[in-house]
């Protein structure tokens, strides 16, 4: 069963510098290693479409190792920056490990309708343990532990997606 957890809030920046501020997070992140641009094209609406793969290496805890290995996670994130609208929508999710872990989130920005400059934000997570079915007995175990560490996980990656 998919956790789901939801942040919103409000940056003291006006639409523009937080925008800019979107393609330069990756910068100095400690486990994101690489940001490949694998498409960027302004569609039939005018809107900025960019889809990019990143790849995170890190440390991971003990307990989690043994599911993950060493090997790097692959991150799919696709974004779309209507500048008419003064809105961006990005969608992330991992494309590999996703038979032990699915994970996905939607970040949507707005430029406030109250404060020009200010902007909105909404962070959308999902993950789901084990997301394709385990022989049942095997299943409930994995998921009791795998609860405890997506909601770990899911925190984490509001505070990244934060920055």
């Amino acid at each position: 069963m998919p956790r789901n957890l939801q942040h919103n809030g409000m940056y003291f920046h006006p639409f523009e510098l937080v925008s800019t501020a979107l393609w330069d997070k990756y910068e100095q992140h400690k486990f994101v290693k690489s940001v490949e641009v694998l498409s960027r094209n302004v569609d039939g609406h005018g809107r900025l479409c960019s889809t990019r793969l990143l790849t995170m290496e890190g440390k991971l805890p003990s307990y989690i190792r043994p599911f993950f290995g060493s090997k790097p996670l692959y991150l799919l994130e696709e974004v779309v920056v209507d500048a008419k609208k003064r809105s961006i929508e990005v969608k992330t999710s991992n494309i590999n490990f996703t038979s032990i872990l699915a994970c996905s989130s939607i970040s949507r920005y707005h430029s406030s309708r109250e404060n020009f400059f200010q902007t909105e934000y909404t962070i959308s997570v999902s993950a789901e343990a084990f997301p394709r079915p385990l022989d049942e007995s095997a299943n409930e175990g994995f998921s009791m532990l795998m609860l405890v560490l997506i909601d770990e996980l899911m925190l984490v990656m509001i505070d990244e997606l934060m920055l």
